[in-house]
């Protein structure tokens, strides 16, 4: 269940060292806080819903960690996702691993988390993806790729437990 971006669809395989001790920016891992806990999303992308549940943790001062499951057209399906920012390269990076076997990382270098505007890096698949903090206990993410000559898109709310 590929979603490009989520929390954001937001997702692990970084080389080491990619970010330092020293090397998350402060402001930036602060406006990330409000997204640890408990998280209920769903979903709509055309006719087909995904409702899904996460759970984000602060993994260390660099990263939030987060895990979700959802089922989509009955199958369950579970991903790992890591979130943070990178002051090397001036961008956020969001790497995700899913239980299909599915990967990616996604990258923004917008300055500030809410709104930001992300890229599929790996695989370059095109897509793009706007996250925007709604509220405390709200953010949405919309996404947009052409796939078959068409524009797909999806728009997700998820909404703090």
């Amino acid at each position: 269940m590929h979603k490009g971006l989520t929390t954001l669809s937001l997702t692990l395989l970084l080389a080491a060292g990619a970010l330092s001790a020293a090397g998350a920016a402060p402001a930036q891992m602060e406006s990330l806080q409000f997204m640890v806990g408990t998280w209920n999303c769903t979903t709509t992308a055309g006719a087909m819903t995904i409702v899904e549940n996460e759970t984000i943790a602060a993994q260390s001062p660099q990263w939030l960690h987060g895990s979700g499951t959802s089922t989509m057209n009955g199958q369950p399906s579970s991903e790992d996702f890591y979130i943070g920012y990178d002051t090397a390269r001036s961008q956020w990076v969001l790497v995700s691993i899913e239980s299909g076997g599915q990967y990616g990382i996604s990258t923004s270098v917008s300055p500030s988390l809410s709104p930001s505007t992300w890229s599929a890096a790996y695989p370059a698949m095109g897509g793009t993806g706007v996250f925007t903090r709604v509220s405390d206990r709200q953010y949405a993410v919309d996404f947009s790729q052409m796939m078959n000559n068409k524009v797909m898109t999806s728009h997700q709310v998820c909404t703090k437990q």
